[in-house]
């Protein structure tokens, strides 16, 4: 089972592999928009040839429409030695990469992890010379993992991971709201946000963090509300600095 993947989720994916192996259509159909996805012999950069992509040569064509370009800001973060990290991004969070983003973290289309992790990779080469010892993802909370059967920004770290040859550290947990399930945060204004991560992330004993250059990773970044609460929890445990990636962002 991959990490990042729940074994029900795990084991549902299986099973629809093996149902079309065993009784096979006439073709495919894309993960994203439903129509036939045609197996092509050139693959698109961000794809290796072992992936199985379930996507059409619309939204392929799409997705390599989508501009990179990377652009990096300055968050403001207490703990920070200088009162603040840097933030790297690469795309903008417009119509189009929204929905995509809805089927990848919420309808399971993993597919698309490729080519996210491609656009962070793309972040990770204007990082330059800047070090970094760790990567550690923004947890997802327990409660949308068993719903959804997977932690969408895990399955990005591992492959950013793997590909700049840098170990994962979970070093952060997401604190369970007493009572109900846990709230999205994409919808809500910056005043609302802070207020509503005061405590939600604490830092995992297992998996201490101190002395370590970390690179902090997420999906978007809207008001900076949740990099800055992991932040500052990295900083309180002990971390010697802190970057942030996310592949889209908010204007």
């Amino acid at each position: 089972m991959k990490r990042g993947m729940t074994s029900s989720f795990a084991w549902r994916r299986g099973l629809h592999g093996v149902l079309n192996w065993v009784f096979p259509t006439d073709a495919e159909t894309c993960a994203v928009c439903g129509r036939p996805s045609l197996t092509t012999d050139a693959a698109p950069l961000w794809q290796s040839p072992s992936d199985s992509s379930r996507l059409c040569p619309f939204c392929v064509q799409d997705l390599e429409r989508c501009r990179i370009a990377v652009e990096c800001h300055a968050l403001q973060v207490e703990r920070a030695p200088y009162g603040r990290i840097d933030v790297y991004s690469g795309i903008d969070y417009d119509a189009f990469v929204r929905t995509l983003f809805r089927s990848f973290k919420y309808d399971g289309v993993i597919e698309l992890a490729p080519f996210f992790s491609h656009v962070l990779l793309a972040c990770w080469q204007e990082l330059g010379e800047a070090g970094c010892d760790c990567v550690v993802p923004v947890p997802t909370a327990a409660d949308r993992m068993r719903k959804r059967g997977y932690d969408h920004v895990r399955i990005l770290a591992d492959m950013v991971a793997d590909r700049v040859q840098l170990p994962i550290r979970a070093a952060l947990v997401r604190v369970q709201r007493p009572g109900g399930f846990t709230q999205s945060q994409t919808a809500k204004n910056a005043q609302l946000r802070r207020r509503e991560l005061e405590g939600g992330f604490v830092a995992n004993r297992e998996r201490p963090i101190g002395g370590r250059r970390v690179l902090l990773l997420d999906d978007v970044a809207t008001t900076g509300a949740t990099l800055a609460a992991c932040a500052n929890i990295l900083f309180a445990s002990g971390a010697q600095s802190v970057i942030a990636m996310v592949a889209a962002r908010v204007r």
